[in-house]
């Protein structure tokens, strides 16, 4: 009878570990379905915004795959940095093209691809204010890369400035590079994100004015720097570049005391521009040439990003993230292939569920609803209340055996004190005859005897 039981409760065993087993498989293909059906959503949407007549949503999701396996990001984030750079109005063909700087510059800096405020983001933000050309995108991130990494500031920050003063350097004929390695510069003062940007777009804008005459406060500090609006301009009626610009400046203020130049700086560049200036212009004064340092690595930026990314991923960080990439993109295949069993399986469950909605809307279903909340509510309370009576059974045990073991101790001390007096009238009782023993051999004398004892010796 014996063995029966065992093996009953062993056959039960197997089948609730076989039961557990089932339902954690079928969850984890359920989150894989899932996660595919959200990369897969990012490429119909990227799709549908390229809108060309074609079908890329294939396409795009082979691309990020791809992209993903070289730059160990995730296929969820590239399939939405494509979707931002769909929003941006690029062709299939462009995305293609500037997917993989974009994703380089994500891997290095340790941001997102897509999302508002990615990579995908910032770049595309950046190529429509100078007008880059879809193709030219890798050459843009290598450029904004080396910027970012040659200074004391972040891609954001980067980005941000360009944000604030893109238009205003664009409209003086200033290129993406120039204005970089400016902000670079201000980065290492400490003037950063959109306090740079505005800064050095307030100094452009003055600039601008008192070139063109707009500003009589700017007209009269060329003037007392002995410079003409021509020489801060092309023969194209642009500003010159912001490094020639401040070297002009630098110069002509050789000479020329603190106040002096604190009044020259504040006409020509009001009080906002002159914070951005100030530094670019004691760059040039003092020597340090951190400006001409960072343009000269921008025109040398080419092929950085590509050659950095390889290098990375030839470390043994690179080569975990890259296997994290290969089991992402099995994990993206895997769930689109589930797609068969899991949307005929949706198809079927979603009626039911339905007819479900419709019959607890009416006044039946509410009846059974309420009856099965009073059931539950009914059970729980009668659970409270058995284990609120077996903790009080469980206290009062507790209570009465603490009470058993205190009088066991008492008896105990009891019983050790009997013994204790016991042991005394032993010793009496053996210095008594000791004592008498004593007298006998001695003839005679006084013995005192032991304290406490009702028994006299003498002679």
């Amino acid at each position: 009878m014996g063995d029966m039981n065992t093996y009953s409760q062993g056959m039960k065993l197997a089948y609730q570990n076989s039961l557990n087993q089932g339902i954690g498989l079928m969850k984890s293909m359920a989150s894989t379905f899932a996660y595919s059906a959200e990369v897969q959503k990012n490429t119909f949407l990227t799709n549908k915004m390229i809108n060309d007549g074609a079908d890329h949503q294939a396409e795009m999701l082979r691309e990020a795959q791809t992209i993903n396996l070289r730059n160990p990001l995730t296929a969820l984030d590239i399939t939405s940095g494509q979707k931002f750079m769909a929003m941006a109005g690029m062709s299939a063909q462009h995305i293609k093209e500037a997917a993989e700087p974009a994703a380089q510059m994500a891997a290095i800096f340790d941001m997102p691809m897509g999302g508002k405020g990615g990579t995908a983001d910032l770049l595309t933000n950046i190529m429509a204010t100078f007008q880059i050309e879809a193709n030219k995108a890798t050459d843009a991130a290598d450029q904004l890369a080396v910027a970012t990494t040659s200074a004391n500031m972040s891609l954001p920050d980067l980005a941000q400035s360009i944000k604030y003063v893109g238009a205003n350097a664009k409209m003086a004929g200033m290129d993406v590079g120039d204005i970089a390695a400016a902000i670079g510069v201000l980065g290492n003062y400490g003037i950063q994100g959109s306090m740079a940007g505005t800064n050095l777009g307030q100094a452009l804008n003055a600039l601008n004015k008192a070139v063109t005459g707009a500003s009589q406060n700017g007209v009269n500090a060329l003037k007392a720097l002995g410079l003409s609006p021509d020489d801060l301009k092309t023969a194209e009626g642009n500003l010159i570049p912001v490094h020639d610009m401040v070297v002009k400046i630098a110069n002509a203020m050789e000479g020329k005391g603190g106040v002096e130049r604190q009044s020259i700086m504040f006409g020509l560049f009001g009080q906002r521009g002159l914070r951005a200036m100030n530094p670019l212009i004691e760059d040039v004064r003092n020597g340090i040439n951190k400006y001409d340092e960072i343009r000269k690595k921008i025109e040398g930026s080419s092929g950085w990003l590509s050659k950095t990314t390889e290098e990375y991923m030839e470390s043994p960080q690179g080569k975990i993230r890259q296997l994290t990439s290969a089991w992402e993109n099995l994990r993206v295949t895997a769930g689109a292939a589930l797609s068969s069993t899991f949307v005929p399986l949706i198809r079927m469950i979603v009626p039911v569920i339905n007819a479900f909605n419709s019959f607890a809307g009416t006044g039946m279903g509410k009846f059974v609803i309420n009856a099965f909340a009073a059931v539950t509510a009914f059970t729980t309370i009668r659970t409270l209340i058995s284990y609120g009576s077996t903790m009080m059974t469980a206290l009062a045990t507790s209570t009465s055996a603490a009470a058993t073991g205190s009088s066991v101790l008492g008896n105990g001390m009891r019983g050790a004190a009997a013994s204790s007096g016991v042991m005394l009238n032993n010793l009496r009782m053996s210095y008594m005859l000791m004592a008498q023993m004593a007298i006998m051999q001695q003839g005679g004398g006084r013995i005192v005897p032991f304290a406490g004892s009702k028994v006299s010796v003498g002679m």
